[in-house]
C-alpha cells in the first residue's frame, strides 16, 4: 500500500450528496484565473466550503503548525503531531448493518513513525504501520458490528527533494512502483503515483504568491497540506489532466479568485469528464 490519494469522482458525488443539490451538467470553458483583490479573508486556512457544506478542514497548534488535515466527503483524515513527529492517516466508510442501516467505521489506518526530516523541514523517511479493519457480521442482540480481523502491514517510505525543495521521489511500499514528480521552473509539471496513475499539470501565469497547496492538485497534495512535504508550484495550477493505465481519462480544469494576500479565496473546479463544476469558498482566520 502507499499514500492515500483522493478518489475525486466518488468525492464529487459525496458533495452533491450532502449539498442535496443536483448540478446541471453543461459543457464550459473556464477563464484564466483572475487575481481579485479585496475578497475574502486572509491568514491560516480553516476551511473550504461547497454549497455551504465543509468539504476540507484544517486544525493548527499554538505555535501555527498543523495539526490536522481532514476531507469529510472523503471520509479522510491526516492529524500530525510534533516533539516527536508523528502523522497518523485515518479513512472511514459506511458498512451496512442489518436490513436497514449502514454505520460509519474506521476502514484503514497508516502510522507513520521515526520520521526523519531535512534541513528545511520536509520529511525525507518514516517507518509506516498500515492497519486495515476487517468487519465481518453485525450482531442484533448487542446493536453492534463485529471487528472479525485487522491486517497489518509494516513498510517504509524514502522521499526525496530537488534543491528547491520541491517533492520529487516517493518509494513505493511495494518497491514496485515509485512515483516521481518532475518540475521545471518552479513548477510540477507531470508526474506519476504508485496506483499507476499519471498525469500532467498546466498553470496559468497567475503567481502562487503565498506558496498554497490545496488538496484537489492530485499526486501527494492532500499530505502537503500539512507543510512537511515541499515547496508548492510558483503558479496556479489551471489543468491537470490523468490516465489510470486502464484507459480511464480524467482532465480537471481549475480558476480562481484571490484575496489581497494573493491567496485562494473562491476555487473552480471543472471535471469535464463528468461535465460537473463546483465552486469552493476557501475561509482564512
Amino acid at each position: 500500500m502507499q499514500f492515500i490519494k483522493p478518489n475525486f469522482k466518488a468525492f464529487t458525488c459525496k458533495c452533491l450528496a450532502a449539498a442535496s443539490l443536483a448540478l446541471t451538467a453543461s459543457s464550459c470553458t473556464l477563464s484564466e484565473p483572475d487575481s481579485i483583490n479585496g475578497n475574502g479573508t486572509s491568514g491560516q486556512l480553516q476551511s473550504i466550503s461547497f454549497m455551504g457544506q465543509q468539504a476540507v478542514y484544517m486544525k493548527y497548534d499554538g505555535q501555527g503548525r498543523v495539526t490536522e488535515v481532514a476531507m469529510p466527503f472523503h471520509d479522510t483524515k491526516i492529524k500530525v503531531s510534533y516533539n516527536p513527529l508523528h502523522m497518523l492517516i485515518e479513512e472511514y466508510d459506511s458498512y451496512e448493518v442489518g436490513d436497514e442501516g449502514y454505520e460509519y467505521r474506521r476502514y484503514s489506518t497508516l502510522d507513520w513513525k521515526n520520521i526523519r526530516t531535512n534541513a528545511a523541514g520536509n520529511i525525507t523517511s518514516a517507518d509506516v504501520t498500515e492497519t486495515i479493519y476487517h468487519y465481518d457480521w453485525y450482531d442484533p442482540s448487542t446493536g453492534q458490528s463485529v471487528k472479525e480481523y485487522t491486517e497489518v502491514d509494516n513498510y517504509s517510505h524514502i522521499l526525496r527533494y530537488d534543491s528547491e525543495e520541491h517533492l520529487i521521489f516517493i518509494s513505493d511500499a511495494e518497491q514496485e512502483k515509485d512515483s516521481e514528480y518532475k518540475w521545471v521552473d518552479g513548477c510540477m509539471v507531470s508526474g506519476n503515483n504508485t496506483n499507476e496513475e499519471y498525469f500532467t499539470c498546466e498553470y496559468s501565469d497567475v503567481p502562487n504568491v503565498t506558496g498554497q497547496w490545496t488538496p484537489f492538485w492530485g499526486a501527494a497534495s492532500l499530505f502537503q497540506m500539512t507543510g512537511l512535504f515541499g515547496k508548492a508550484p510558483e503558479k496556479m495550477i489551471r489543468a491537470i489532466r490523468s490516465e489510470d493505465g486502464y484507459n480511464t481519462y480524467q482532465n480537471i480544469y481549475f480558476s480562481y479568485k484571490l484575496n489581497d494576500k494573493g491567496q485562494i479565496s473562491v476555487m473552480k473546479y471543472n471535471d469535464s469528464s463528468d461535465d460537473i463544476t463546483m465552486s469552493m469558498v476557501f475561509t482564512y482566520k
